[in-house]
């Protein structure tokens, strides 16, 4: 008799238990979803169901948030499978990552153009190289502004010119004499200039208000286009044929007989 006392008590207490569909099936250690929401769908609704799950001990989702286990603190990321394999041991948006390497779609744009890439404190930021490489690597995309303005560094939230030799390496150290740091940016100097692949080709070469520019005649007698198109006498800060006598040493003379001057360019 009291056997069969226990045995309905048992009864009594499992049906009377809203969330014990839940609690059977696999959501429930896999995932934590272990009781019944609203529209009778399985949901996290304590942290301690989250800990309880797989999700926790392999992804750091430790706690109940919005229906669902997330990881929303360093330590739940810390304290799993996700950290110590991976190194991913930063909580964010719900998940564990590395933030210096996370790329938040949010801030795709500032990071396309500035390397702001994932939000702190609800706004777009640089943390590391990766961001002003855009890349996860370490090389920086070619469309970084890293490769092309030589903001290779994270400082307070934002990518600068950290060096010298940061600059020496970008593109706007080759194509506009930028190849020098000052405050956190490149700028052109005047032995940058002469090294600039414009200067053998458009004899840029002279630096005039912060900019490659062409300082004289000689400049453009040594370049790639007096030699191709007769461009070879400095004028208003460019190279430009001012000569038939210019014209007459080109490559557009003997090959396309264009051996006369006219409006600063070789003509037939």
């Amino acid at each position: 008799m009291k056997a069969l006392f226990y045995i309905s008590l048992l009864f009594f207490v499992t049906a009377c238990d809203p969330d014990r569909v839940c609690k059977k099936a696999q959501d429930c250690s896999l995932h934590g979803l272990c009781a019944v929401g609203p529209d009778k769908a399985c949901i996290a609704k304590t942290d301690e169901h989250c800990q309880e799950s797989r999700d926790c001990n392999v992804e750091g989702k430790c706690s109940a948030k919005d229906n669902a286990c997330v990881a929303s603190s360093d330590a739940n990321c810390k304290g799993a499978d996700v950290c110590t394999k991976r190194k991913l041991c930063d909580a964010y948006g719900g998940k564990c990552v590395h933030r210096n390497k996370h790329f938040d779609a949010e801030c795709k744009d500032n990071c396309r153009t500035e390397g702001l890439c994932i939000k702190e404190n609800g706004k777009c930021a640089a943390l590391s190289k990766h961001h002003c490489y855009r890349s996860k690597a370490s090389d920086p995309d070619l469309d970084s502004v890293c490769k092309k303005e030589g903001r290779c560094t994270a400082e307070a939230g934002h990518c600068v010119a950290g060096s010298t030799d940061e600059c020496k390496t970008s593109l706007a150290c080759l194509e506009h004499g930028k190849c020098e740091e000052k405050e956190g940016v490149c700028i052109a100097t005047a032995a940058g200039c002469k090294k600039r692949e414009a200067c053998l080709v458009s004899g840029a070469c002279a630096l005039t208000d912060g900019k490659c520019v062409v300082g004289s005649s000689e400049e453009c007698d040594r370049s790639g286009n007096c030699r191709q198109g007769g461009l070879c006498s400095a004028k208003d800060g460019v190279c430009v044929a001012g000569s038939d006598k210019d014209c007459k040493i080109s490559v557009l003379c003997v090959m396309h007989k264009q051996c006369r001057e006219k409006d600063g360019k070789c003509v037939k």
